[in-house]
Formats: C-alpha cells, sequence, structure tokens
C-alpha cells in the first residue's frame, strides 16, 4: 500500500532531525565553506567545517527546503564530526551506493546515522534530496584544498 510506504519515509528520525537539526549554527571560525542548491525544487544547503590535524572538529551546515533534505544534512553532519577530511569522499561513495542499493551489505555499519535514511532507497525521486548535502560538503573541501 503506497501510504504505508511514505509513512515509513517520514519516520520518528526524519521528523526528529528535520525539526531539531543538530549542528545548525553558522560557524564563524570556520577553515572551510560550500554550498549546493537544487533549482528545481529549491532546497538548499550551507556548511562550514572547522578542520584541524586533518580532523572535522566542527561542523555548521543550515538546510531548507524539504524534511529529507534538512534530516540528511543533519544526519551527515553527526557522520563526519572527529572524521578525517580525508574519509569523506569514501564516505559519500558508501552512502550513494547504499541510497542506489549497489552497497554490499557488510559495509554498511560504517554509515552510522546516515542509515537512518534508510527509507530513502524506497523512493528513488527523493535520492537527490538525501545526497544535496553532500554536494555542499563536496563544495566546501574543493573550494578550500
Amino acid at each position: 500500500m503506497p501510504s504505508d510506504k511514505l509513512a515509513q519515509l517520514y519516520d520518528k528520525n526524519i521528523i526528529e532531525h528535520s525539526i531539531r537539526p543538530r549542528n545548525n549554527d553558522f560557524l564563524c571560525d570556520k577553515t572551510d565553506s560550500g554550498h549546493s542548491i537544487n533549482p528545481f525544487c529549491g532546497d538548499e544547503v550551507k556548511i562550514q567545517l572547522l578542520v584541524k590535524n586533518g580532523f572535522i572538529s566542527k561542523v555548521g551546515i543550515q538546510a531548507i527546503g524539504c524534511k529529507i533534505n534538512i534530516a540528511a544534512a543533519s544526519l551527515l553532519s553527526e557522520t563526519i564530526l572527529n572524521k578525517p577530511i580525508k574519509q569523506v569522499p569514501y564516505l559519500e561513495i558508501l552512502f550513494t551506493e547504499y541510497l542506489n542499493d549497489k552497497m554490499k551489505e557488510p559495509e554498511h555499519y560504517k554509515l552510522g546515522h546516515l542509515l537512518k535514511l534508510s527509507q530513502v532507497r524506497n523512493f528513488p525521486i527523493r535520492i537527490k534530496c538525501a545526497l544535496l548535502s553532500w554536494s555542499a560538503l563536496d563544495d566546501a573541501i574543493e573550494q578550500n584544498r
């Protein structure tokens, strides 16, 4: 039944992270920043990073638009905090493979908080919403390296 799937998409994790996004403060003491927008729907993400000794020590992320976009940005911020910046491209590949059902099962555990977005896989049109924050993160890393 389609309405059951839709209810599963907007589960308690998505609702919680869209209402109370984590790391939502703008970082003034950033070393890197990026921005991404989906011109088709208006979703937007801005991200700031403070990188020290190769590790992401602070994340500021501001997302506007749909609940999936906001929740995904919040979960991304929790996932990358205190991780080596060099690990980010690998995590992005894993997450993209996961959303597109192309990931090998044993690697799921590496995604941590991002697994809360598992229901997005049932709505391929919403995958772009879940990946927009990664595009902003890519922009931050590319612009400032």
